[in-house]
Formats: structure tokens, sequence, C-alpha cells
């Protein structure tokens, strides 16, 4: 019932309310309809939050595939989320960021990276 009412045209503070409590009740069957919230800027922290908190591999999955159609504020903070999960298949992409122009984005990078994989 949450993910129906999250999908519809609730107010923010509605969604980040809902967005609260799958942090807490969230499964896989949330997955999909946080990660289709990851590329609005609106929405993305509520989303990334829920996220965080679900131990399935689909939200590893759903994260580095935003990467790719983020920017900004919205791929950092993706790239955080990507760090404070410890997800070994994202450390190409990050690897890859550690290396941008922008310095936010790079910063998150190799922090994440840290996470990851702490140099020994």
């Amino acid at each position: 019932a949450l993910l129906e009412v999250l999908q519809s045209d609730l107010r923010l503070p509605a969604k980040e309310y809902i967005c609260r409590q799958l942090a807490l009740l969230g499964t896989a069957r949330s997955v999909p309809v946080l990660a289709g919230m990851l590329t609005d800027p609106e929405l993305s922290d509520r989303a990334r939050f829920a996220l965080e908190a679900i131990p399935d591999a689909s939200v590893d999955d759903a994260l580095r595939s935003a990467l790719a159609s983020t920017e900004g504020d919205v791929r950092v903070g993706i790239v955080n989320t990507l760090g404070e999960r410890r997800d070994a298949k994202a450390v190409p992409l990050l690897t890859e960021l550690q290396n941008s122009a922008d310095g936010v984005l790079s910063g998150a990078a190799a922090a994440a990276l840290r996470k990851i994989a702490p140099p020994a």
C-alpha cells in the first residue's frame, strides 16, 4: 500500500514520510519504485535514504544504473550511497568518477572507494 501511495500525486512531505517508513520496512519489492525516484532532484535523497537500508542486491544494481542518467548533486548522492552500501561492483564506475573534473564528484567517488576497499 505504501508503494501505491508513493507513486501517487502526494506532496513532498507525505512522500518523505513514506520513504522513512520504507527504510524500516522496505524489501526488494520496494526497489523498482524507489529506483524510479533516483533521477528526480526533489525525491532522490528520500529514495536513497530508503534504498540504503534495504538489504537486497537489486538496490546496488539500481544505484549503479542511475549513475548514468544523473548529474550534479543527485549523482554525488548516489555515489555516497554506493559507498555506504560498500558495493564492490561499483568500483570500476567509482574509479572512473574519481578522475572527474568535478571536484565534488571526484571527492565523493574517492571517499566511496575508501569505504568499499580501504587502503591497506
